[in-house]
């Protein structure tokens, strides 16, 4: 069976059919971990737990073979453009942060 990633990423499932596929993993009796279970990494499921608003960055960030951090850098340079007037801005601070330091732990 494919994961959640695979699948999205080939347009065979839409995003948020993630739900669908963590409730198969609390019923199946798969060993993987969930992150595994749904093909990320234990960085981009942390941030997904915490954030899950960041689901399209991650997914991004997999399309293009690229670190999460990346994904996020380049985000944050364009948010910030448009961002500085918002009471969000801060909040996109710190998911970079709180990535790199997972990412480098």
């Amino acid at each position: 069976m494919s994961n959640y990633m695979e699948l999205v990423l080939s347009g065979k499932i839409m995003t948020d059919e993630i739900d669908d596929f963590i409730d198969q993993w609390h019923e199946g009796d798969s060993e993987d971990t969930l992150s595994k279970f749904l093909g990320m990494t234990d960085t981009e499921y942390k941030v997904f737990v915490a954030e899950p608003g960041s689901l399209g960055m991650i997914i991004a960030a997999k399309a293009q073979q690229r670190p999460l951090t990346e994904a996020v850098n380049d985000n944050y340079a364009d948010f910030d453009k448009i961002a500085a007037r918002s009471k969000n801005s801060g909040d996109m601070k710190r998911l970079k942060e709180w990535i790199t330091e997972l990412e480098s732990a």
